[in-house]
């Protein structure tokens, strides 16, 4: 497969009419996921991402799968998303990946990416998870919090 870069700068509009950029507090823009048909959709052809991906409050369904992305160059958070499984088969470099899960007491119970070679920050909290990173061979920080598991 050939690398697809994938930077959408402004306001993202997919066939749904949903809007995936907005502003956070921080003044930071980053991609907000609601769905994994929505995922699908924005990042059919991508094989990098350099856009700050957040899973959304408001996310439908409990699982995310993100297959053909190879590196992530912004960040990946599922920050009170809800959701319980993170799947990165293809993923082979992230820049930071932040799980949190504490809405409701619903925690991620599996992040798996057997292909990710190189993260440079990883934040790991509240999380009652399976972490399954059999190849990784390099992290520039990590952190963790409170693991339940």
């Amino acid at each position: 497969m050939t690398a697809q870069r994938c930077e959408f700068g402004e306001d993202v509009t997919t066939p749904y009419g949903d809007s995936y950029r907005y502003t956070s507090l921080a003044n930071k823009r980053f991609i907000s996921l609601t769905s994994q048909d929505q995922a699908d959709v924005l990042f059919k052809d991508c094989t990098i991402l350099v856009d700050d991906i957040r899973v959304s409050n408001n996310y439908t369904g409990k699982s995310l799968s993100l297959p053909g992305i190879r590196e992530l160059k912004g960040q990946l958070a599922t920050e009170q998303s809800g959701i319980t499984e993170l799947i990165l088969d293809d993923l082979a470099f992230a820049n930071v990946v932040r799980l949190d899960s504490y809405e409701d007491e619903v925690y991620l119970s599996t992040f798996s990416a057997p292909k990710l070679t190189i993260v440079q920050n990883i934040v790991i909290e509240q999380v009652n998870a399976s972490i399954l990173l059999p190849s990784l061979t390099s992290i520039g920080v990590l952190q963790l919090g409170d693991i339940r598991r």
